[in-house]
């Protein structure tokens, strides 16, 4: 199992840690499976915390996280 640090692990610790690209290319001749898990981490939408200097709720995360698409 290989964990993949994301979005709010960046956010949180104010771009100390940067998210990691998901994508994984198979070359076409491999006869292989790849199985993938999404374990996000979504704060409660009534959480504070501090990423930096600033203060934000989950749910402010939540609108921020939804503007990149």
């Amino acid at each position: 199992m290989t964990p993949f640090c994301g979005y709010y692990s960046q956010f949180k610790s104010n771009g100390e840690v940067n998210a990691l690209n998901h994508e994984e290319e198979l070359h076409a001749d491999l006869n292989s499976y790849r199985y993938s898990f999404a374990i996000f981490s979504i704060p409660k939408p009534d959480h504070i915390f501090y990423p930096g200097k600033d203060k934000l709720s989950g749910t402010d995360y939540c609108k921020k996280y939804l503007s990149l698409f």
